[in-house]
């Protein structure tokens, strides 16, 4: 059974179906959505291989006010998760990325930083494998502001999913994004991103 998800808005959303009969052997689900800070899909493709569900989404955002000095904030978040189920087992690939940055007294004061990292789980005849991928992230701050990102990767057979954010932070605002993508042997992939940005008030 394939989980439900529930999404808080669906505005806009598209779908699309690579063939009109759902009762097809060959089929695809795609939905995609998205707003100002957040992006989201989701890939669903069934064959003689077996059935492979994709999922990206990210999201990010910043605010910033002159207040006390001006103060900033922003950051992001990205995720991504493959899954395929065949008759020989199942393999299941995560990856997730993020980052963020804080400014205060009009960007003389900034930290930023972010991180990753990615699994993946093969589940078959001989057992179950469990392999961690690699993450990379970083950050900066200097008298004018700061950043920070990181991302990471999963991967499980021929599943593959990874994930990054980012953020940053100055004397005039704050932003962020992020973005998942995900991938597999099967043919279905999907991914989304969002971003936004808040100025000084």
């Amino acid at each position: 059974m394939l989980p439900i998800l529930i999404l808080p808005s669906l505005a806009g959303a598209r779908i699309l179906l690579d063939d009109n009969s759902a009762l097809a052997e060959n089929k695809r689900f795609s939905l995609k959505t998205g707003g100002s800070g957040s992006g989201f899909g989701i890939s669903v493709s069934h064959n003689s291989s077996g059935t492979d569900i994709t999922i990206g989404g990210g999201a990010g955002g910043g605010a910033g006010t002159s207040r006390g000095g001006g103060a900033s904030v922003g950051g992001g978040i990205g995720v991504g998760v493959g899954i395929h189920i065949g008759k020989g087992g199942a393999n299941v690939a995560v990856g997730v990325g993020g980052g963020g940055a804080a400014s205060a007294n009009n960007g003389s004061v900034s930290v930023g930083g972010g991180g990753g990292g990615g699994v993946g789980v093969s589940v078959g005849p001989g057992g179950v494998s469990v392999s961690v991928g690699g993450g990379a992230g970083g950050g900066a701050g200097s008298g004018g502001g700061a950043s920070g990102g990181g991302g990471g990767v999963g991967s499980a057979g021929g599943v593959v999913a990874s994930g990054d954010g980012h953020g940053s932070a100055s004397g005039s605002g704050g932003s962020g994004g992020g973005n998942g993508d995900a991938s597999s042997a099967g043919g279905a992939e999907a991914g989304g991103n969002g971003g936004g940005g808040g100025g000084r008030g």
